[in-house]
């Protein structure tokens, strides 16, 4: 039997009624296993089928890591699947849930798919980011440096494979995957890739130069960021949108790409533009 682990995001209003339709569907089809940081409240109630794991004992022991939740739901979770090379499974109870394999009006359709292997797993590059000591800080979308201060823009020098390349007066920086393109990268005026491709795009987030657009290098470049020397001069560093130490004056941090991927399943018949249609468009709905 396969070993399903289940990371609901118990935020969701929607959610305990979605994880308890998914479990009662796969009940005595797989062993059920529950990530023990998101399990609180009423999470298992009714669901005497689901043990708790913790840590890096339920990536391990997960075949499958179904995720209950929007994008950023999965985001959070990637770094550790793609560790362990366990395969996401989303089931997008957000707005958008463009990485999701299915939506919950799907749910016990897409479990039984599960346990039958009908389903497509892609394969999306990581970002691996060197910063403040700690080498390899995964992400699957992208790392940003941005202004720590409303109204005071920053000067971000970049490097690719320690050639300099440009300077930049701006609010900041997105370097993304192409899984990330279409998220920050995209609000800040960067292109969209197709998200199984291996590149790496730099873009400037609202920058006061007329030449400013992306740079698109190969996945086997390093990036490296340096933050100009004025005393004034401090970036928020964010890698897929949580928020580490503040990069200071002369400050800098590399990126490349990691050597580890997420591995997504998908259940959707939608092709790459026609899903781009449905979830960013303005009056978008539940498909």
């Amino acid at each position: 039997m396969l070993n399903i682990g289940i990371v609901p995001n118990m935020t969701k209003s929607d959610c305990a009624a979605a994880l308890n339709a998914f479990c009662c569907e796969l009940h005595e089809k797989a062993n059920l296993y529950m990530l023990y940081d998101t399990a609180y409240g009423d999470t298992l109630k009714g669901i005497s089928s689901a043990q708790l794991l913790q840590g890096d004992t339920f990536f391990k022991e997960c075949d499958i890591i179904t995720v209950m939740g929007g994008d950023g739901s999965i985001l959070q979770i990637a770094p550790q699947a793609a560790k362990y090379g366990k395969p996401i499974f989303g089931i997008n109870l957000g707005r958008v849930g463009y990485l999701a394999g299915a939506e919950k009006s799907y749910l016990k359709e897409a479990a039984n798919r599960l346990i039958s292997g009908e389903y497509e797993l892609r394969e999306h590059m990581m970002l691996g980011l060197s910063y403040n000591g700690e080498d390899n800080i995964l992400a699957l979308n992208d790392v940003v440096a941005s202004r720590s201060e409303f109204g005071r823009i920053i000067e971000l020098s970049v490097f690719v494979d320690d050639e300099y390349a440009d300077t930049y007066t701006a609010d900041g920086i997105v370097i993304s995957t192409p899984t990330g393109s279409t998220a920050y990268s995209l609000s800040a005026g960067g292109p969209i890739a197709y998200p199984t491709m291996d590149v790496i795009m730099v873009t400037p987030i609202c920058s006061h130069d007329l030449h400013s657009r992306t740079i698109v290098l190969p996945s086997d470049k390093k990036i490296t960021v340096k933050l100009g020397n004025n005393y004034e001069y401090k970036a928020l560093i964010t890698v897929d949108g949580k928020i580490l130490s503040p990069l200071t004056a002369g400050g800098s941090f590399t990126v490349s790409a990691s050597p580890v991927r997420t591995k997504l399943i998908k259940m959707n018949n939608y092709g790459f533009y026609e899903l781009l249609r449905i979830k960013l468009r303005e009056d978008y709905r539940e498909v």
